[in-house]
C-alpha cells in the first residue's frame, strides 16, 4: 500500500509539474473534461468564453445523396450546427462548439473507440445495433472546439468525413 501511495504521489506531481511548467498542457487538461460513467460519456468545456464570433467550419465531403437543410442550421454563441439530409430521410448532424459547452453520449450498446482526426484525440461510438447513427466526437484544444459528427456512418465512413473538416472563414 505504501507503495502504491508513493506511485501514486510521484504522478501527482509529476502532472502538476508539466501543468506549471507548460501553460499550453496546463489549458488543455483544465479547459476540456471528460467524464465517463458506465452508459455514458459527458465532455465539459470549462474555460474562458472565447472573444467574438465562432470561426466557421464546413464538410469537405459528404456521402453522397446528402445536401445541407439550411433551414435547420444553427449558430450561435459558442455552438454552430448543421444538418444535412438525403431523400431517404437519413440525417447527418455536424456541429461544433464551445464556450460553456457540455455534450454527451450513450455509451450503452455501442462500442467505444479511440481515434485522432487531424491530429485531435477522440471518440468513436458505433452502435450495436443496425440502422443507428455513430457518433464521432473529437475535441481540438489549440482551437477550444469540439467537433461532434453524428451519422449513419460506418467506421471508415465517419473517420473520412470527420478528415475533410475544414475552416471556411475566422469570425472577428
Amino acid at each position: 500500500l505504501q507503495t502504491a501511495a508513493v506511485i501514486l504521489l510521484m504522478l501527482s506531481l509529476g502532472l502538476g509539474s508539466v501543468m506549471l511548467a507548460s501553460p499550453t498542457a496546463r489549458a488543455t487538461i483544465v479547459r476540456w473534461v471528460t467524464e465517463w460513467y458506465e452508459t455514458h460519456i459527458v465532455f465539459r468545456y470549462a474555460g474562458e468564453d472565447a472573444p467574438g464570433e465562432m470561426p466557421r467550419y464546413e464538410l469537405g465531403e459528404l456521402p453522397e445523396g446528402f445536401v445541407e437543410n439550411l433551414e435547420s442550421q444553427f449558430v450561435g454563441t459558442g455552438m454552430t450546427a448543421h444538418f444535412y439530409e438525403n431523400e431517404k430521410g437519413d440525417v447527418i448532424l455536424f456541429e461544433y462548439m464551445q464556450q460553456g459547452s457540455l455534450s454527451g453520449v450513450n455509451t450503452e450498446n455501442a462500442y467505444v473507440i479511440s481515434v485522432i482526426v487531424n491530429d485531435c484525440e477522440g471518440l468513436l461510438v458505433i452502435p450495436k445495433e443496425e440502422d443507428s447513427n455513430s457518433m464521432l466526437m473529437w475535441l481540438d484544444p489549440e482551437h477550444d472546439l469540439q467537433f461532434t459528427l453524428d451519422a449513419p456512418l460506418g467506421q471508415e465512413d465517419i473517420l473520412h468525413m470527420a478528415e475533410s473538416v475544414h475552416l471556411v472563414e475566422t469570425m472577428k
